[in-house]
């Protein structure tokens, strides 16, 4: 659990600062405070229409600056219903995550999640560096950093610093709910391949006694939860449901159809490892007639999709 904790580290710092962190109690004055804050944005922006005059600029401002709240306002508040889930799942796959493993396997793990924490740590140096570039806006021109209505009442530096504190606190929610999902992803495609280096040492060929077919049959039914877990995960829905709201092709590639793409090689590589386990030499019906039933169940494909409508892979994203 140590290796997902490490991986997930970053997205769990932020989650904690804006309240929804699933090991702790809902921060209930930072999710109002956020939520308010957005929505008095959203109202701001649309001001701009009633106190200037209307140009394709002003229109084209104004239809970023929705987008961009919305889709903050959609992932935030996703994170904050599905907190208890969330919670739920990362307490459950600590289960399956398998402590024992064969040097090999240990160090291609190691080797994934390197690259994963290499790349949610640029994704953070880069979601930093919009925020400054951003903030800093306003001190060389008149634009703030989510264009909206500023109230004559209020002064500007106070204002610009309101701005700003929103935008960062909203991109740093946006990115930390990207950076969650790619990493529970590939977390989970991991423990498919643990999974199929499971099946694969089962070694069906060698049983030869009634103790090692009940030892078989044991390991056979945990691979079955397992695989069942990993298959009808809370998570998959969540992501299923939640992924649409990216909006941005890099976002799209490197934290969605990229992840999800070697996602589906390891639940494809499942069926290859459960057949390639030497299940025909077995002797024991029990075990072959269980092994084949695994197959069948094994040939439904694992997509995650957009809204349940479009499949997000490579493919997906070529065609973007």
């Amino acid at each position: 659990m140590d290796q997902q904790k490490a991986v997930l580290r970053i997205s769990l710092t932020f989650f904690t600062i804006l309240g929804i962190n699933p090991f702790k109690k809902l921060g209930k004055i930072q999710v109002s405070c956020i939520i308010s804050f957005l929505l008095i944005l959203f109202v701001l922006v649309f001001l701009r229409l009633s106190y200037e005059t209307v140009t394709f600029a002003l229109i084209s401002d104004t239809f970023e600056s929705t987008f961009t709240i919305v889709h903050v306002l959609s992932k935030f508040i996703t994170l904050t219903v599905v907190k208890p889930t969330l919670k739920e799942l990362l307490q459950i796959t600590n289960k399956f995550w398998f402590p024992s493993v064969d040097s090999q396997l240990r160090e291609e793990v190691e080797n994934v999640l390197k690259i994963l924490r290499m790349l949610l740590r640029s994704f953070l140096v880069f979601v930093t560096v919009v925020i400054v570039t951003f903030a800093i806006r306003p001190i060389f021109d008149d634009t703030l950093a989510i264009s909206c209505y500023t109230p004559r009442s209020i002064p500007r530096v106070i204002f610009i610093i309101f701005n700003n504190l929103v935008f960062a606190v909203s991109a740093f929610a946006v990115g930390s709910f990207d950076m969650f999902v790619c990493a529970m992803v590939v977390l989970i495609s991991v423990q498919f391949k643990i999974l199929n280096r499971t099946i694969l040492s089962l070694d069906l060929g060698k049983i030869g006694t009634r103790i090692d077919e009940r030892k078989c049959l044991e390991k056979m039914r945990k691979c079955v939860e397992q695989h069942n877990f990993l298959n009808t995960s809370n998570f998959a829905e969540i992501a299923k449901s939640c992924v649409y709201v990216s909006g941005i092709v890099i976002e799209l590639f490197f934290f969605f159809c990229l992840p999800a793409t070697y996602l589906m090689i390891q639940t494809e590589d499942m069926i290859n490892a459960t057949y390639n386990s030497g299940w025909e030499k077995c002797y024991f019906l029990s075990i072959r007639k269980n092994i084949v039933i695994m197959m069948q169940r094994m040939q439904k494909e694992t997509i995650l999709s957009a809204g349940k409508m479009i499949p997000i892979n490579m493919e997906t994203c070529t065609n973007v």
